[in-house]
């Protein structure tokens, strides 16, 4: 491989937002000052101690002591060679990136993107052909405003998978003319690929959005480091060249092979699967970056049950679409996974709907996304010799309202805007015992809070709370001031690493206990004064 020239790294270095990279990994940063700072992505710890500073756009924690350059963070981030980091900084430059972005903005036309190398497998030619689509994505308007449409508007989206756009013409405009020695031989290894088609010498995926999946640098299979396994692509525009009726979703013709974001499973024992890739970047733009895709409905492969074994995840959130396939889909799933030993449970939309309709209609992704996680139910099997799987009757109790376009009801957390939520008393599902403790629930875990009736002040809050995993016997205690920031953010941290459970998950809930305490204490003081 070329030698990246220092005059090029000196200029990412300078040009580069870091503190634009870290928002778009998912990172937040708060202003202190000059700088930013946030919580270490290197190590654990409870309160922020690493700090970006953007006038020498350098990072240093002082908390593990880990330092650098924007290169550096890229490296040590996403676990990236020189090379690769490279390549990502400069589609991040290219995109137009920055805290504030939704999607990458066009930039001006590229000059003319030719693919000439070749190799014994096809890899490097398959690599040109992901960065054509790339760099076409970031040039079309139209292809920007359908991501957009459909809600997949966060600024790392683009970069961060290196999606691409097919367009009318596909990879055709970028060979040599098919009449030459060059021309012949790359339109050869590209129908042995399947990105032209034998029939009509066609792009395969003319007109369609385009998802790489790749093998991760860490996988269980050495050989599939860092390789292009397959081409999602999901059809965006019309094509006169085909028929009506044809397939939306296409593939490469090679085996289905390679697990969508599978270095993300390493950071979490509790993982997302949906049916749809365009359904799992849905989760993904709303801050759940434990997602998976299968390749459809029955597409739930050998490589994605011996991605989960490989990482240890332990229980996954089967998020299908609500229909019929769908149910049977996650059955299907779900008896794979109890004969690995993991949990399996159910996120149920509205009939008829997916993650990305459901999402897209309710006007607040992260919230309704949030409640269907909270709502999942268990999936029991009852034998593992492939006997049907069941759903365990738990409905939640929770007020709705009708989502547009949708007969349908769904939580009304979904409906509104986070800024704009104002809670009934009947909006958080809790139980209180005979003891006076606060008891809620979600998922399989169970939060107990006691002492909470002794609050007199307004402002305070103090409580002795446990949240237990009753699938692992995994809890935590501890005595705090809800209404104390950092005495929750530690709480949470410390919660989430004794449970082995998603941070995101824990600060989500611990929030919704929050809100419950508040109900609680609003119905004490009305009762109070009725009397």
């Amino acid at each position: 491989m070329p030698r990246i020239p220092q005059k090029e790294l000196d200029e990412l270095k300078r040009t580069v937002s870091l503190a634009a990279v870290a928002e778009s990994q998912g990172h937040k940063l708060r202003k202190q000052g000059r700088d930013f700072v946030l919580l270490c992505p290197f190590h654990q710890e409870k309160t922020p101690s690493c700090v970006i500073s953007p006038e020498k756009n350098l990072y240093h924690c002082f908390g593990c002591g880990a330092a650098g350059s924007v290169v550096d963070w890229m490296m040590k981030a996403e676990g990236f060679s020189l090379p690769k980091a490279v390549l990502r900084l400069r589609e991040f430059a290219g995109s137009g990136s920055s805290p504030a972005a939704a999607v990458p903005a066009p930039s001006s036309p590229p000059a003319r993107q030719t693919l000439t190398d070749l190799d014994d497998d096809g890899q490097a030619l398959l690599n040109q052909v992901v960065n054509f689509y790339h760099q076409n994505l970031l040039n079309s308007p139209d292809a920007l405003a359908w991501l957009e449409k459909r809600g997949l508007n966060h600024p790392g989206l683009v970069s961060h998978f290196k999606l691409g756009f097919a367009g009318a013409h596909g990879v055709a405009g970028a060979l040599p003319s098919p009449y030459c020695k060059e021309g012949k031989a790359l339109r050869t290894r590209l129908k042995a690929l399947g990105v032209i088609r034998e029939s009509n010498r066609q792009d395969h995926f003319r007109g369609c959005l385009i998802v790489p999946v790749t093998g991760w640098s860490e996988s269980y299979d050495p050989a599939s480091r860092g390789r292009v396994l397959q081409l999602y692509g999901r059809r965006t525009i019309a094509d006169h060249m085909v028929i009506k009726g044809s397939a939306k979703h296409l593939y490469l013709p090679s085996a289905l092979a390679g697990v969508w974001n599978e270095a993300a499973l390493k950071a979490s024992s509790e993982v997302i699967l949906c049916e749809a890739l365009i359904d799992a970047m849905t989760f993904w733009c709303a801050g759940y970056r434990n997602v998976i895709a299968a390749y459809g409905v029955n597409g739930f492969t050998t490589s994605h049950l011996a991605a989960l074994q490989y990482h240890g995840v332990k229980r996954v959130y089967i998020a299908y679409d609500r229909d019929e396939a769908g149910d049977r889909g996650a059955e299907a799933v779900a008896g794979q996974l109890a004969g690995a030993g993991i949990e399996a449970w159910r996120v149920r939309f509205p009939q008829g709907l997916d993650t990305n309709a459901y999402a897209v209609k309710s006007g607040n992704p992260e919230a309704a996304l949030a409640l269907a996680l909270e709502q999942s139910v268990r999936m029991a099997a009852a034998a593992l010799s492939g006997s049907a799987v069941s759903l365990m009757q738990r409905d939640p109790v929770v007020t709705s309202v009708t989502v547009t376009g949708s007969n349908e009801n769904i939580p009304s957390l979904a409906a509104r805007p986070a800024s704009q939520l104002t809670l009934q008393p009947a909006a958080i599902a809790c139980e209180t015992t005979p003891s006076g403790e606060l008891l809620l629930k979600s998922g399989p875990r169970v939060w107990r809070v006691r002492g909470w009736q002794k609050n007199t002040l307004a402002e305070v809050m103090k409580v002795n709370v446990q949240v237990l995993d009753e699938s692992t016997g995994a809890f935590h205690v501890d005595q705090l001031d809800m209404y104390h920031a950092k005495q929750r953010q530690a709480y949470v941290s410390t919660a989430a690493t004794e449970l082995a459970c998603e941070l995101a998950v824990i600060k989500r809930e611990c929030g919704r206990l929050l809100l419950c305490l508040e109900q609680q204490q609003d119905e004490r003081q009305r009762t109070a004064e009725a009397e």
